[in-house]
């Protein structure tokens, strides 16, 4: 059961970065661009800006919930591992073990 949650939700994900690809082709469409020119310099400046202040969102959003899907496949993956292997082990607290994180070192600059 929990390889078919896991595969539900990787559908899911699919869905949402299918939904992203299509609100950021969009973007181009919306995209104003400006020459500034410095009177004191002569230099130009060009900005770039998008009419669509609402699409910033709508992909933090959507982003967001492809990731959610994403990570909730891994758990079911995970919980599907483990009841197979060590059931014993299978609890509401069974999570992803974390990666070691890595020892970085820094040298003082002199």
């Amino acid at each position: 059961m929990q390889l078919k949650n896991s595969r539900l939700k990787i559908q899911g994900a699919d869905k949402h970065i299918a939904d992203l690809d299509a609100r950021i082709g969009g973007l181009p469409n919306s995209d104003i661009a400006t020459v500034e020119i410095n009177p004191d310099r002569g230099n130009e400046v060009i900005k770039h800006d998008i009419a669509d202040r609402a699409a910033v969102d709508d992909i933090a959003v959507i982003a967001g919930d492809a990731v959610h899907n994403l990570k909730c496949a891994l758990d079911y993956a995970w919980l599907g591992t483990i009841a197979k292997l060590v059931p014993s082990a299978v609890s509401k607290f069974a999570k992803i073990p974390p990666a070691t994180p890595l020892k970085v070192r820094f040298e003082k600059s002199r």
